[in-house]
C-alpha cells in the first residue's frame, strides 16, 4: 500500500511539525492570535479568564528561546533555545516561578519540550546517546524518564501530557518502516500501542492530545489519501470520529468534558477549517467564518477555541469560538490586517477579554526597561501570567499583585551589521522597584572576549550601561549582556551581530521580516515576525566550508530555528542574490533551503525571503516545510521591518 498523505511518515515528520505546526498548534496553556495596529502586527493569547481590566504586568526575563514554549495553570514555563552552531544545538529550560532549571535530556544534544502539566512535569523529545529520538517525562525531583518505544520501533515523537502524568504521542522506525503508531504511556503501565483505524502493514496512527480522564485524540490513516481524527478510551479503543469525509482532520486539544477540537484540510483549499466534536453533537465543521478559512491554535479546558480567520486577500484576524456564542472575529488594534503588511511595521502583543476587547500589552507594563517592545504573546496561564516574545528575548509577564520580581533588562541596542574594523557600540537599559540599587553589567562578545562586570547605577529605579568592541574577523556573533543586582540575581539578554569584510565580494544582512499568512503549505500557520542573519561571498557557486567564519545563514521564528554553515551563492543578478544550501531545523539535519535577498538601496531597507524543505523518506518527493515567498509573485521577498542587507 502506497497511498499515503505526504509528510506523515517516518521520523523526520516530528521535525516537519517543528517547522510548521509549532508556529501555532503547540501552545498548550493558551493560544496565540495575530492582529495589526496602526504601526504593525501583534500576537496574543485569548483564553484566560484571570486577566482583569487595567491589569498591569511586571516583566521577568526568561532568556533567549521561543521553541517549544508551554505554560501550566500556575504560570510555570518550559521552553527551548537553539544555539545554531553550538555544541548543544537545542537546550531546554523550566521556570518554576522563581528560578530557571535546565531540563536534562537522554544523553544526546537535543532537548525540546512539548508539554507541561500543573504538577511541573515536562514532556518532550530528546536525542539519546545513540542518536535516536525518544520522548521523555522530566521533573525536578526525578529528572528525565525515557518513555521508550513500541516493540520493533526505535523512536517516539511529539508527546502530550495530562495532569496525571499520562502521555500520548507516536512511535516509529528510523527510518520507516515500521510506520508510526499512536501510544499511551504512564509510569505504572509503561508504553502501549493504541492500534490503528484500518489494519495493514503500513497503517499509521498518531496520538496528539490527552485530557485528565485519559481520553486520547489523534489522527490515523483512513484509506486512500485520507487521515481522520480519532478518539481513544480504555473502554472503547480507537474510534474514527470524522463523519464528514474530510481528506485530513487532526485534533489539537481535548477538553475536560471530552470535547475534541482540531483542524481540517480538504485540498486544494489549504486554508483549512476548524472542527468540533463531542459525544452528543458528533463532528461539526465550524466553517470559514466570514473568510476563506479558519485555523485553531488551542482550546481551553472548558472548550473555548482560539485561532485565526483567513480572508480572501490572505489577511488574518484573531478569532475565538464557544459552543454558546459561536465564532467571533476579534478584529485588530486599528490596522488593516493581521496577515500581510507593508514595510516598517512593528509588532504589539495584545490580550483579549470579553469586557475590554483587544488591549495592547505594551501599554500595560509596570516599570518596563527603556526600549522594551513586546512582539507577541505565546501562552497564558489560569493565574493571568503571559509568556511573550520581545526585542529582549523571551519574557514572563505577571500581574503586579502576583509578582515578587527583582529587576528586568531591556534590549541590547547596537549597530548589528558592521564592517570589519568598525567599533560595535552597545547599550542596555534595566529597571527595578529599588530606586537606589546598583548593578553590575558584564559583556560577552561571542568571539571569546569577555568584558568584566562593571558597576552601573540606577536612578528612580532605572539605569543603563554601555560598551564598545571591535571584532578581528568577519562572522556572525552572539553578544550577551549579563545584568546582576546586589542580591546576585542575574538577567541575560542577547543580540546577534554580523561583521563583514568591506571588500572582496560579500553579501551580508541581518534583520526581521513580516511573514505571509500562509507560509506553511501543509499546516497553515499564523503570520508573524521572523529574524535572519547571513553572510556569504559574492562569487557565484563558491562553496563554503563549515570551518569558515563566513557563509553562515540563520533564520528563526517562534517554533523554528534554521541554521546552515554549508552555503553557496547560487545566482546573482544586480542587487538580488539567491543563496542555497543544507542545514538544520531545531538542531536536526536533513533540510535544504533557498533564500533570496535584495540589497538595501537609497531610502529602502532591502528584501528577504526563504523556502525550507526536506525529502520525504518514503516517496522521495520534495516537501515544503516553510515558504515565506508565498504570494510574492517571484519577487526578492518581503520588505525588511528592521535591519539591513548589503552587497559589496
Amino acid at each position: 500500500m502506497t497511498q499515503r498523505k505526504q509528510g506523515n511518515v517516518g521520523a523526520p515528520y516530528f521535525l516537519r511539525k517543528g517547522a510548521t505546526a509549532l508556529m501555532g498548534a503547540l501552545l498548550v496553556a493558551a493560544a496565540g492570535a495575530m492582529a495589526q495596529d496602526d504601526t504593525g502586527l501583534a500576537s496574543a493569547p485569548t483564553t484566560s479568564s484571570a486577566a482583569s481590566a487595567r491589569t498591569l504586568y511586571r516583566v521577568t526575563n526568561l532568556g533567549q528561546g521561543d521553541i517549544g514554549v508551554t505554560m501550566n495553570a500556575k504560570g510555570q514555563v518550559a521552553f527551548a533555545y537553539s544555539d545554531p552552531f553550538g555544541q548543544q544545538p537545542l537546550r531546554a529550560w523550566f521556570y518554576d516561578g522563581s528560578n530557571l532549571h535546565e531540563i536534562g535530556g537522554l544523553g544526546g544534544g537535543i532537548v525540546r519540550p512539548t508539554g507541561l502539566n500543573d504538577g511541573g512535569q515536562v514532556t518532550g523529545i530528546a536525542t539519546t546517546d545513540a542518536g535516536l529520538v525518544h520522548s521523555f517525562v522530566w521533573s525536578r525531583r526525578r529528572g528525565a524518564t525515557d518513555v521508550g518505544t513500541l516493540p520493533g520501533m526505535t523512536t517516539t515523537w511529539e508527546p502530550a501530557i495530562n495532569n496525571r502524568g499520562e502521555v500520548t504521542g507516536y512511535s516509529t522506525g528510523d527510518p520507516s518502516p515500521p510506520w508510526p503508531r499512536a501510544f499511551r504511556w504512564s509510569a505504572q503501565s509503561g508504553i502501549e500501542d493504541l492500534g490503528v483505524l484500518l489494519n495493514g502493514d503500513d497503517s499509521t496512527s498518531y496520538g496528539r492530545a490527552i485530557n485528565d480522564a485519559g481520553m486520547i485524540a489523534g489522527d490515523a490513516w483512513a484509506g486512500g489519501h485520507a487521515y481522520h481524527a480519532f478518539v481513544w478510551t480504555r473502554a472503547n479503543g480507537m474510534i474514527d470520529i470524522d463523519t464528514l469525509g474530510n481528506e485530513y482532520s487532526t485534533p489539537v486539544a481535548v477538553g475536560a468534558r471530552g470535547q475534541i477540537a482540531g483542524n481540517v484540510l480538504n485540498p486544494p483549499n489549504n486554508y483549512g477549517s476548524v472542527f468540533w466534536w463531542s459525544r452528543t453533537t458528533g463532528m461539526r465543521d465550524l466553517g470559514a467564518g466570514n473568510g476563506q478559512g479558519t485555523w485553531m491554535t488551542a482550546m481551553s479546558p472548558g472548550g473555548r477555541i482560539v485561532g485565526t480567520i483567513t480572508y480572501p486577500d490572505l489577511s488574518q484576524h484573531a478569532m475565538t469560538w464557544t459552543p454558546a456564542r459561536g465564532m467571533l472575529d476579534l478584529g485588530t488594534l486599528g490596522g488593516r490586517s493581521s496577515g500581510s503588511t507593508a514595510a516598517n511595521d512593528s509588532y504589539h502583543a495584545f490580550i483579549w477579554t470579553p469586557k475590554e476587547g483587544m488591549v495592547d500589552l505594551n501599554q500595560r507594563l509596570y516599570r518596563a526597561p527603556a526600549g522594551l517592545e513586546l512582539f507577541g504573546a505565546l501562552a497564558i496561564s489560569d493565574n493571568g501570567s503571559i509568556v511573550a516574545s520581545s526585542n529582549a528575548g523571551l519574557l514572563l509577564l505577571r500581574p503586579v499583585r502576583a509578582c515578587r520580581c527583582t529587576h528586568a533588562a531591556g534590549p541590547i541596542v547596537s549597530n548589528d551589521l558592521v564592517e570589519l574594523g568598525a567599533p560595535v557600540d552597545t547599550t542596555i537599559g534595566f529597571a527595578a522597584d529599588d530606586t537606589v540599587a546598583s548593578y553590575e553589567v558584564a559583556w560577552s562578545w561571542g568571539d571569546g572576549t569577555v568584558d568584566r562586570a562593571r558597576r552601573a547605577g540606577a536612578r528612580n529605579g532605572s539605569g543603563s550601561a554601555a560598551a564598545s568592541h571591535t571584532y578581528s574577523a568577519p562572522g556572525i556573533y552572539t553578544l550577551t549582556a549579563d545584568v546582576t543586582d546586589q542580591a546576585g540575581n542575574s538577567v541575560k539578554v542577547a543580540r546577534r551581530i554580523v561583521v563583514y569584510a568591506p571588500s572582496g565580494g560579500v553579501l551580508a544582512g541581518t534583520g526581521t521580516v513580516v511573514l505571509p499568512s500562509a507560509a506553511g503549505r501543509l499546516s497553515p500557520p499564523s503570520s508573524g515576525k521572523a529574524a535572519f542573519s547571513f553572510m556569504a561571498p559574492m562569487a557565484a557557486g563558491a562553496q563554503l566550508k563549515a570551518a569558515s567564519t563566513k557563509g553562515r545563514f540563520m533564520f528563526s521564528l517562534p517554533g523554528l530555528s534554521f541554521a546552515s554553515d554549508d552555503v553557496q551563492v547560487a545566482a546573482a543578478q544586480g542587487s538580488r542574490v539567491r543563496l542555497a544550501g543544507t542545514g538544520t531545523v531545531n538542531g536536526a539535519r536533513g533540510y535544504q533551503f533557498a533564500a533570496t535577498a535584495g540589497a538595501s538601496a537609497a531610502g529602502t531597507a532591502g528584501q528577504f525571503g526563504v523556502t525550507i524543505w526536506h525529502t520525504d523518506p518514503k516517496t522521495r518527493a520534495r516537501v515544503i516545510d516553510y515558504d515565506s515567498l508565498a504570494g510574492t509573485n517571484g519577487s526578492a521577498g518581503r520588505p525588511l521591518v528592521e535591519g539591513k542587507i548589503v552587497a559589496r
